[in-house]
């Protein structure tokens, strides 16, 4: 019987396909021929023939260079990309040589992928991969992830999932090439069937069982096709045509919300296939992340606890420095102690100490004389009454008056941890550091101090083993009842210079909260800057992963453009993976940050200063880093070609 009018589903008239580059390559000479409905045609030829190239152009993977292409009654080159996606979706089938089954999915999962690309209801789906997965003898098998099926299975798998949406058109290169003659049969019977339900189905094959089992064959050689034997009688009957036709023509279309959770969905099942890639680019995040809460919590707990320092010194301490001294130089003890004498006299005035810093260059410090490792921490000037006035608990306790006693013997006192470094067990007579090449005896050793918790890092010397040291800044600490600092910071200069007040720089509160400010923004800064470093590192690092992943999966990415997955449902799924491990990456790394700063708080005998937006900081930085890294990945899996993903 002869069908006519609508009953045509495909319909090429001189299509040819040429490939550019450096030499021109037809791939397509010449083809024209019509499919009906219900037909079982086979493509034979050669390797090389343009067999594959023609299925890619059939199935609206490709574009013709030039002849003109009608499937179920639309003209392929005027259809837009979104149209031609959906009409894929809707209205062909495929079925490759490789079955592209997603190892780690089970196989309900896998049957159902192209109504997932479509976004059918949850309802519905199940119950048509309940249908397919009957149909091909695949019932028992719904819940068996691919990888553990059989080559027989996964075929049969791959014409269930191909037929799950009710295609008109089945495509299908080489479905047999991988089986053996048992499932070579199976599969023939399969397709066959399809072709009696009123499925237009165009195979591509080598095998003769497969040919002779058509109901028509088409030669490829060199390009061109040619017609062969056409057999009218085992068409499908109308009735059941047009039963497919008003079936295949229903409109499924899925809520956006549902795409967006399989697009999510898509992106778990990938991370949780591969363990390993996954906790690589889990610690990646973890890192960035965990870096960045650690350092936003340890900058306020710090500046909090500079703050405190700085608003205690304020109530009870003022600093003051005198610039009629010689630049550079320490004032000599004569001049101290008429420094001190005019200070002392003054109401709320306990102690006047003397401090200065010195650059370890300044003054290298060594264990002995022959020493070439000299000591790389703080260095400070500091007489008795400065040791006094820091709070600091030394051994042995006589070495404060010591130093009173004798202010011009150089002298040096070591915190516990920079006699460590240095290599000094304990403060005892004969024990000497050298600084600048001269001996200068350790009077004491700093176990700890209540004014500075950073003395048992530091080495201090006392005025006169510095004496020979250049570019210090001299600075007189003057300990003070409570509330006094503020009325001294005006008497000091009257007292000290009435000639020339203006020569006695004094230190207010107002300055000391001013540092306060300082450091904290400073510190905030360098952290910051680490934070950046740390996340930059693990935006990288995971782009490159989940790049190589791209790579890794173009077959994946082919077969779901041949399923009619849209370019943005294909940069979306990973996109949405980048989110997924970024995220996960970023909570695991708030939870260890906040650990971070609480033991380091515990040590350091800090009181930690925890948000509730340190978390959300965390998930969040981890979320945008992860979907930043994903972008470039995601655009090359978008806008790879599905033709040659599925030739290679």
């Amino acid at each position: 019987m002869t069908h006519i009018g609508p009953m045509i589903v495909m319909k090429a008239a001189g299509l040819q396909r040429v490939f550019e580059g450096e030499v021109l390559t037809v791939a397509l000479q010449e083809a024209s021929f019509t499919v009906r409905a219900g037909e079982f045609v086979a493509i034979v030829g050669p390797s090389g023939s343009g067999k594959s190239t023609l299925l890619n152009v059939l199935g609206l993977l490709d574009r013709p260079t030039k002849g003109s292409y009608e499937v179920a009654g639309h003209t392929a080159e005027l259809l837009t990309e979104h149209q031609r996606n959906d009409l894929r979706s809707k209205t062909i089938g495929f079925v490759f040589q490789n079955s592209y089954v997603l190892p780690h999915e089970p196989a309900g999962l896998n049957a159902a992928l192209a109504l997932r690309i479509q976004g059918v209801p949850m309802s519905q789906r199940t119950a048509m991969i309940s249908k397919v997965m009957l149909q091909f003898g695949l019932s028992d098998r719904v819940h068996v992830q691919g990888r553990f099926l059989s080559g027989g299975e996964r075929q049969r798998l791959a014409i269930a999932r191909a037929m799950a949406t009710d295609p008109r058109i089945l495509l299908a290169d080489e479905p047999t090439g991988n089986l053996d003659s048992a499932n070579t049969s199976i599969v023939i019977s399969d397709l066959r069937d399809m072709a009696r339900r009123g499925v237009a189905v165009v195979v591509i094959t080598h095998d003769e069982k497969v040919a002779a089992a058509a109901d028509r064959r088409l030669s490829l050689i060199d390009g061109v096709l040619s017609d062969a034997t056409v057999d009218d009688d085992v068409l499908a009957d109308d009735a059941l045509v047009h039963h497919l036709e008003a079936e295949s023509d229903s409109t499924r279309s899925g809520s956006c919300l549902l795409r967006l959770f399989e697009s999510l969905s898509d992106g778990l099942n990938s991370l949780s296939a591969k363990p390993f890639r996954t906790a690589l680019l889990l610690m990646a995040f973890l890192l960035g992340a965990g870096g960045l809460v650690t350092a936003t919590g340890l900058t306020q707990t710090t500046s909090a606890q500079v703050a405190e320092r700085l608003d205690l010194a304020a109530l009870d301490e003022i600093r003051f420095s005198d610039s009629r001294l010689p630049a550079g130089m320490l004032p000599t003890i004569a001049d101290r102690e008429a420094t001190y004498d005019a200070v002392d006299a003054l109401e709320g005035v306990e102690r006047v100490g003397l401090t200065s810093l010195i650059a370890p260059a300044d003054a290298p410090i060594s264990r002995s004389s022959s020493s070439t490792t000299f000591f790389n921490g703080p260095i400070e000037v500091a007489d008795a009454n400065r040791l006094e006035i820091l709070d600091a608990r030394l051994t042995p306790i006589t070495a404060v008056a010591n130093l009173s006693a004798y202010p011009d013997m150089p002298a040096a006192v070591i915190g516990a941890k920079a006699a460590a470094v240095i290599g000094i067990e304990r403060a005892a007579p004969g024990v000497v550091i050298w600084v600048r090449g001269s001996p200068v005896p350790v009077l004491a050793v700093i176990e700890s101090s209540e004014r500075d918790p950073a003395a048992e890092d530091k080495v201090f010397l006392n005025p006169t083993a510095a004496s020979s040291i250049k570019n210090l800044q001299p600075t007189y600490v003057a300990r003070t009842k409570p509330g006094y600092p503020a009325p001294l910071s005006d008497a000091l200069p009257l007292v000290l210079s009435p000639d020339n007040p203006g020569s006695i720089n004094v230190q207010t509160i107002a300055d000391l909260r001013n540092l306060k400010t300082g450091v904290s923004s400073e510190l905030g800064l360098m952290v910051g800057l680490i934070s950046v470093v740390l996340l930059v590192l693990a935006s990288l690092t995971a782009a490159t992963a989940m790049y190589l992943s791209v790579q890794a999966r173009s077959g994946e990415v082919a077969l779901r453009r041949a399923l009619g997955a849209s370019k943005w449902s294909i940069a979306r799924m990973f996109i949405f993976e980048g989110i997924a491990v970024g995220f996960a990456g970023g909570l695991a790394g708030s939870v260890l940050g906040i650990g971070a700063v609480i033991a380091i708080s515990a040590v350091s005998g800090w009181s930690p200063v925890i948000t509730p937006f340190m978390p959300v900081i965390g998930m969040g930085v981890g979320a945008l880093t992860g979907a930043v890294s994903a972008t470039y990945p995601a655009l090359v899996a978008a806008h790879s070609d599905p033709a040659i993903a599925l030739r290679s």
